[in-house]
């Protein structure tokens, strides 16, 4: 079978192994057919990712594929079935998991810290997988793991369930994958009218208006504002904020764009840097951090499949396996939203 390793930064390998199948109870064997490259993916190959990581990694935690074989005496999961999978290898057994099990205190994560599925053949436990059904085009069910954080970042907002009827200013920073399903998902499901994306790069920002018609601006970057309710009130004009870039100067505008008692909902890795935090006191405003969609995977995946005409236009270019080193090529990534390899 095809595997697909990065061993090293910049050091990517496609080999043949030998497929040797043993099938524990509640595991599937499952075919894997498309991957979806993440940003992830993307600093993981160039060395760059901020998170806990390993080389060499059999990389891929966005896909979907087709259920081979199944040890279980349970009808979750059956032959021929279209599935997809967490990214988060929770334990189900913390304290964490109880509440939360993207915050599981024995959290591995596949295609980051342990194998993932950019490998022809993969057996899977159960408890990783979710059903799709037979009318989801598996290039739009291989989207439903980042779909399915974005979901997440949106239901740590405790109103997220009001948010229609409160019809929030809304802005989110990036329009990267998860930031346009931010905007899918603010803008089709909670049916919100006021959504505004900020996007750095002119190049992005031509190219969701020609996929999606979304007229993104360019970063309103805020500097030197006066630390008085007065200053910070002049620039303060979002409600809410979704922090969708991963950088320190864009939390930092976050911070000085939210309004008193609005919220900044961060997704992307930050990293370490230097933060004015004065304007979150004196503002009150809520920060949260969101990570990984286990628990939003099933509607999500509903949402997809009633959705898949508008979903499957984030997927700008398709590589076959034997082309997926040009896919890391960072002039290809700049050129593109969403990139998949067909296995």
């Amino acid at each position: 079978m095809q595997r697909l390793t990065i061993t090293a930064p910049q050091q990517l390998v496609l080999d043949e192994v030998e497929a040797t199948v043993d099938l524990p109870p509640e595991h599937a064997l499952v075919r894997v057919k498309v991957i979806s490259l993440c940003g992830s993916d993307n600093k993981l190959f160039l060395g760059r990712y901020n998170g806990p990581a390993v080389y060499p990694i059999v990389f891929g935690h966005e896909w979907s594929g087709i259920v081979l074989e199944v040890n279980s005496k349970s009808e979750k999961i059956a032959v021929g079935d279209k599935v997809t999978g967490d990214c988060s290898r929770w334990c189900g057994a913390c304290t964490n998991c109880d509440f939360d099990k993207n915050l599981c205190s024995n959290i591995e994560k596949f295609g980051i810290t342990m194998n993932g599925f950019a490998q022809q053949l993969v057996v899977v436990p159960l408890q990783y997988l979710y059903k799709a059904p037979a009318s989801l085009d598996l290039h739009v069910l291989a989207m439903a793991e980042f779909f399915a954080v974005a979901w997440h970042a949106i239901k740590k907002l405790r109103q997220h369930e009001q948010l229609e009827q409160i019809q929030p200013n809304t802005l989110i920073m990036g329009a990267g994958p998860i930031g346009i399903a931010l905007y899918v998902l603010l803008s089709r499901y909670y049916r919100l009218k006021k959504v505004s994306v900020y996007e750095i790069s002119p190049q992005r920002r031509e190219m969701i208006k020609n996929i999606f018609g979304i007229e993104a601006l360019a970063p309103i970057h805020v500097d030197q504002v006066p630390e008085s309710y007065a200053g910070l009130l002049s620039v303060a004009s979002f409600d809410l904020v979704f922090e969708a870039v991963g950088k320190i100067a864009t939390f930092q505008d976050a911070v000085y764009l939210a309004v008193p008692g609005g919220s900044v909902v961060c997704v992307g890795m930050l990293g370490s840097g230097e933060v004015n935090m004065t304007p979150t006191v004196l503002k009150g405003l809520n920060i949260l951090g969101s990570i990984g969609g286990t628990g939003e995977f099933a509607e999500v995946i509903a949402f997809l499949n009633e959705n898949q005409d508008l979903v499957r236009k984030i997927v700008t270019s398709i590589y076959p396996s034997e082309e997926c080193v040009n896919a890391f090529n960072p002039e290809i990534i700049n050129q593109n939203l969403k990139i998949q390899i067909k296995l």
